[in-house]
């Protein structure tokens, strides 16, 4: 067992970024300071992570990053509480995507705790940036046990704001360089949520006899020409499962909701596998539900001044 931190390159504005390696007999990940990115997690020889090899290829993609203080889509890149509008960043159509400029995934973290078995990272979010109130402190804790690699959020703020963070860490479970196309997936969920043009909420609908009925295996290339990119509304188990022939990832969550997405326009030129283009990484995003800011009807997305927000999730490899 083992905590190894060492430099992983710089920023293009000079920013130095580390990388944190922990480990144990039976995998081991690593983490990076710049968006406290989940970089690499390995076990049985393989690495399940899409790793990108140099700091900068990071900057502009969202991959591994922890998304926040909102992942996901907010419409009209605006909302209100007790009836006060905040104006956010247009940077997804007329949307807003990700928190935009606020987003915490393009912040360097600081080290706050580590031993041989987890790290602790922090950053704060400040009043009004990107348009989000309240400032708010952000600490995300990975933790390895055994062949799970366990993620903790705990997000305090003091102003009533909004919260639904993730990590966008994108797995391919094949040992070459092949797409995810392969990869068989199963979700708990009964339900998911249908989607305009905008990829913005309309309903909940139930997966029953559609092309989203993942309640059993289905490989990704069987219906849609493999392109997801959609919210499923966890059952009682709150699990995702993610297979190929002789390696299984298993997703776990407290949160309500998994975001799967297939990838279909990643391009990144240099990561461990080589060039990776669509279909290279699928993301699994467990989080609260689209929109839910604008939608009463959801589950709420919003933290209270002085309120602690916690959260979990787990991702386990198995044979």
């Amino acid at each position: 067992m083992a905590c190894i931190i060492e430099e992983f390159g710089t920023l293009s504005d000079g920013r130095s970024v580390s990388k944190i390696t922990i480990s144990n007999e039976d995998a081991f990940a690593s983490f990076l300071t710049f968006g406290a990115i989940f970089h690499s997690f390995s076990s049985y020889g393989r690495n399940v992570v899409v790793s990108l090899n140099n700091a900068k290829d990071y900057e502009n993609v969202s991959a591994g990053k922890v998304i926040g203080p909102f992942a996901n889509r907010i419409s009209n890149a605006c909302f209100s509480i007790d009836g006060k509008e905040f104006h956010l960043d247009k940077n997804n159509g007329r949307n807003n995507i990700h928190s935009g400029s606020a987003n915490i995934g393009n912040h360097i973290w600081d080290i706050e705790a580590f031993d041989e078995n987890s790290v602790t990272f922090h950053t704060k979010h400040k009043e009004g940036d990107g348009g989000i109130p309240g400032n708010m402190d952000f600490n995300v804790k990975y933790s390895l046990v055994k062949r799970t690699l366990r993620i903790d959020y705990v997000v305090s703020s003091d102003a009533d704001s909004i919260i639904n963070p993730t990590n966008h860490v994108f797995f391919n479970l094949n040992k070459d360089n092949k797409p995810i196309l392969n990869h068989q997936v199963e979700i708990d969920a009964s339900c998911f949520i249908d989607v305009d043009s905008e990829s913005l909420p309309q309903k909940i609908v139930s997966v029953n006899g559609s092309d989203f009925d993942f309640t059993s295996f289905h490989s990704i290339d069987e219906r849609r020409n493999g392109v997801y990119d959609n919210c499923f509304i966890f059952g009682k188990s709150h699990e995702c499962r993610l297979k190929v022939a002789d390696l299984m990832l298993i997703a776990r969550t407290d949160r309500p909701a998994i975001q799967l997405y297939t990838g279909k326009s990643l391009s990144f030129p240099d990561t461990s596998r080589g060039a990776i283009g669509p279909f290279g990484g699928v993301a699994l995003e467990t989080s609260g539900y689209i929109d839910a800011v604008n939608h009463p009807e959801f589950e709420s997305a919003f933290i209270k001044n002085g309120e602690v927000f916690k959260t979990w999730t787990e991702y386990e490899i198995r044979k």
